[in-house]
């Protein structure tokens, strides 16, 4: 449903027309929360990054939300070479591993390991020039936060599917944006517990059709490059 749709899909319950912009923020915060919670197959990506010689950490996407792990090797960048999973490891883990990987000359070799730090993910051993030369990739499934929806043609990256519990959200939070709480409890207790927070009715039910279509966190992957 495009956003111009979606506006006045919203004010059929919310009885207003001079607060589109706080509607359109609060259908944007709603669109997050769903990512959020579930990795929707339309913010999935699967990028490839070049291994550089010496060099230990290799920085997260800005408008990262998860990593579908694990970060895999690539042997080479044809159609016939191998590749691995690489070893999840604690940072701790990693520094009792890898001692002083930063240092002016230091032991290199085909990774094996890598953990989460500082908005990077750092691999060990570090790669030398043998990998580097040889076309060694690091491959990553990440989502991504989804693009604000602005311009009237704008559409989200959720099937239709999604219209119902997003207009529920959306008029939850433009309700008490304008402080009108009960009413944002009434349309906030559709799709979640008032106690727990947790996908209730039409919202869990969605959120287990996606589930259900690849595993937990699997679907529709999109190449692309960080």
């Amino acid at each position: 449903m495009q956003l111009s749709s979606f506006l006045t899909y919203v004010k059929y319950d919310f009885k207003r027309s001079d607060k589109d912009s706080e509607i359109t923020q609060a259908y944007n915060d709603s669109i997050l929360a769903v990512a959020i919670k579930m990795p929707h197959n339309g913010y999935k990506y699967q990028s490839y990054i070049a291994l550089v010689a010496n060099q230990e950490d290799y920085p997260l996407p800005s408008n990262i939300i998860h990593i579908i792990h694990p970060i895999r090797l690539l042997e080479g960048s044809t159609t016939n070479d191998s590749g691995k999973p690489l070893e999840k490891i604690t940072k701790q883990e990693y520094d009792e591993k890898y001692i002083n990987p930063n240092r002016s000359s230091p032991s290199t070799g085909e990774p094996d390991d890598y953990c989460i730090y500082a908005g990077s993910f750092l691999v060990g051993p570090i790669p030398g020039s043998t990998e580097v030369t040889n076309g060694n990739l690091l491959e990553t499934d990440w989502t991504k936060q989804p693009t604000d929806q602005s311009a009237d043609s704008d559409t989200p990256g959720l099937e239709d599917s999604w219209r119902e519990v997003l207009k529920w959200m959306t008029l939850a939070r433009v309700n008490a944006g304008v402080g009108l709480y009960e009413e944002a409890k009434h349309w906030e207790s559709l799709y979640q517990d008032s106690l727990t927070k947790e996908p209730i009715g039409l919202f869990r039910d969605l959120l287990n059709v996606e589930k259900d279509k690849e595993g937990e966190s699997i679907a529709t992957i999109t190449p692309n490059t960080i």
